[in-house]
């Protein structure tokens, strides 16, 4: 019968008979290639017990660093998935799409509203972009202004036209203390206001 040769035994031989820690390193693994193994054993400071801890030390912290970047992971999908959730375009009818404007926006929401929009106006074939600036309420500044401006602007140079819808007295009024001129865009107080006049310039009508 042939005998497994384990050097973690010989090891723990080494360390009962000698009374001092003793610790391998396998220098050569037995294999089709090499006849045997070859083992060094040498002396070390280091016990069974610190070994064991600092083992489950490292194992503790690799599974802390797997866990943190899953949940690095995990948030950045979410921030994406939100961000693409609190910018949609909605088509509503044939080449007619609605864009809602809802809370507050800074450089990064901005931006993704952007992308997001006029990424989306080919493939929707639309003609006819109704921005909804209903879901602003107080949350207009001189950056929103500029905002609205510039996804207009843009969604005109692809051959669409826009309509500011859902405008208010008071949003109206802050609007125009930003100095940010929308004048250029055809601006209606309701959505529902804004989908007629589109369907009218279209030609078309529901009925």
């Amino acid at each position: 019968m042939a005998l497994l040769f384990v050097p973690a035994h010989y090891a723990g031989v080494f360390t009962g008979l000698f009374g001092q820690n003793y610790w391998y390193k396998i220098l050569q693994h037995q294999n089709e290639v090499n006849p045997y193994s070859i083992v060094e054993y040498f002396i070390s400071d280091i016990t069974v017990q610190q070994n064991i801890l600092e083992m489950t030390r490292r194992q503790e912290a690799r599974q802390i660093k797997e866990l943190e970047d899953l949940v690095e992971d995990k948030t950045r999908t979410l921030q994406e998935l939100i961000m693409e959730l609190s910018s949609p375009l909605i088509p509503v009818l044939e080449s007619i799409s609605v864009v809602p404007l809802i809370g507050t926006y800074d450089e990064q929401r901005g931006e993704t509203l952007l992308q997001n929009t006029l990424a989306k106006l080919p493939a929707h074939k639309t003609r006819y972009l109704l921005i909804d600036l209903k879901g602003l309420q107080d949350n207009v500044n001189t950056y929103t202004a500029n905002l609205i401006e510039k996804l207009g602007a843009a969604s005109r140079l692809l051959g669409t036209e826009v309509i500011l819808v859902g405008i208010s007295a008071e949003l109206a009024a802050k609007i125009s203390h930003s100095l940010i001129n929308l004048r250029k865009f055809e601006c209606l107080q309701s959505l529902q206001h804004g989908i007629y006049y589109a369907l009218g310039k279209s030609g078309k009508r529901i009925v």
